[in-house]
Formats: structure tokens, C-alpha cells, sequence
């Protein structure tokens, strides 16, 4: 059994991966803004509907983007990481297992387009 990250690792993990949580966000407010036909002087009554419905996809759409890039640097970069292994460990709860085949898939395609050492 891996031991668990040390917290500067968890600290870099976090401060790489906030970005693409924030674009998330916002992408996901311009799309209900498009969608629902306001701006952000003038809302709609749907804004806020359709927003709730798109940002959680948002979020999650750039969780698996920053964790596609971590696995394709790490697998590139050091293929005996301690990060890989732990990446490789089944999830746990209800929400993690719905959403670990999204992050499988992710992973397995972050492995494929890396370039492998010489």
C-alpha cells in the first residue's frame, strides 16, 4: 500500500489544478449565458437554472483535463512516480464511482499520447 502524499505534494496538486476548476467555472457561466440569451448586466430568469446544471459539468470537465495533463507529464517524465501508482487505486464512495470510468478513460488516453523514454 502506497503511503499517503506529503502536503507539498498535495499543495502543488492543488495550486496546478485550482486553473482549470476556475476556467471550468467561468466557461460554463458564458455557456448558460449564451444559452438562457443574457449578459451580465441584464440576467435572466433561466440564468441561474441553467448555470447550476452547467457548472458542475464545467468543473468536472476541467478536473479531467488538469488530471489527463498530470498523468501524461508524469508518465513522460518519471514512469516509476509514486503519483501514477496512487492513480491506479480503485475509488471509494458513491460519487467517485460513477465518475472513476470518466477518469480511466482519461488516464488510459493520457498514457497513449506520451512519449516514452528512451
Amino acid at each position: 500500500m502506497p503511503q499517503p502524499l506529503k502536503w507539498p505534494v498535495r499543495l502543488a496538486l492543488t495550486v496546478f489544478c485550482l486553473p482549470f476548476f476556475i476556467a471550468g467555472i467561468i466557461v460554463a457561466s458564458a455557456v448558460a449565458m449564451s444559452i438562457t440569451g443574457s449578459s451580465p448586466d441584464n440576467s435572466t430568469v433561466w440564468f441561474l437554472p441553467v448555470a447550476l446544471c452547467l457548472v458542475p459539468l464545467g468543473i468536472l470537465l476541467g478536473a479531467l483535463i488538469a488530471y489527463a495533463l498530470i498523468i501524461f507529464f508524469l508518465t513522460w517524465l518519471t514512469p516509476d512516480s509514486a503519483l501514477l501508482v496512487e492513480s491506479q487505486e480503485p475509488a471509494s464512495g458513491r460519487i467517485a464511482c460513477l465518475l472513476n470510468p470518466a477518469f480511466r478513460l482519461v488516464r488510459a488516453l493520457a498514457i497513449r499520447l506520451a512519449p516514452t523514454r528512451p
